[in-house]
């Protein structure tokens, strides 16, 4: 059976010392939780909306000290993330954000949920010299 990015995902989380994925499904990302349903190793825990999601990954991951997956649905899904994956970064837990997007041929259409999760990655800290 040919490899797919979800399968790819269970098996990298797994690899990484991760035994769930915190988030919240939607159609961008339905296809993950279930590649993690058939996985077996790896627990999908759907949670309420994202901001619980990351904020429990970054329990998991700063207590454990193994990365722990998050899930966010495209457009609004990503930008609530953000809180989350900034506390992550101040804590220096490993976190790793999996962010659904538009269909490709919506995207830089303006589409209502349109949101870039490649651009959108919060304030970046100033190099110093």
């Amino acid at each position: 059976m040919a490899d797919s990015v979800p399968r790819c995902c269970g098996r990298c989380s797994r690899a990484l010392g991760s035994s769930a994925v915190t988030g919240l499904s939607g159609d961008a990302l339905c296809p993950i939780a279930d590649a993690l349903r058939r996985n077996g190793r790896v627990e999908f825990i759907q949670m309420r909306n994202e901001e619980a999601g990351v904020f429990a990954a970054v329990a998991e991951a700063s207590l454990t000290g193994n990365p722990v997956a998050v899930c966010g649905t495209a457009g609004p899904g990503v930008m609530h993330l953000l809180n989350g994956l900034m506390d992550a970064r101040k804590e220096g837990a490993a976190v790793i954000a999996i962010a659904g997007d538009t269909v490709s041929g919506l995207i830089d259409s303006g589409w209502v949920e349109e949101v870039n999760p490649a651009t959108t990655d919060g304030p970046r800290q100033a190099e110093r010299e």
